[in-house]
């Protein structure tokens, strides 16, 4: 599944040059990734989801605010 992710809201960053980031979660009996989505010239982040394309929507979601 390709999404194609939509510009900063905030600074108006091309949704080609944002970055997904990866976290590792581990506290409970298996250890999981999230994922979220950064803006690297403002540096605002999308909400942390256990998917990537769930962040991808998450972050498109939130853009047309």
């Amino acid at each position: 599944m390709s999404i194609e992710l939509k510009p900063c809201p905030f600074c108006g960053k091309s949704g080609k040059e944002l970055r997904i980031n990866r976290i590792m979660f581990s506290g409970s009996i298996f250890d999981k990734h999230l994922f979220f989505i950064e803006c690297p010239s403002c540096h605002w982040c999308g909400e942390t989801k256990l998917f990537a394309w769930r962040a991808k929507r998450a972050w498109n979601r939130r853009a047309d605010k």
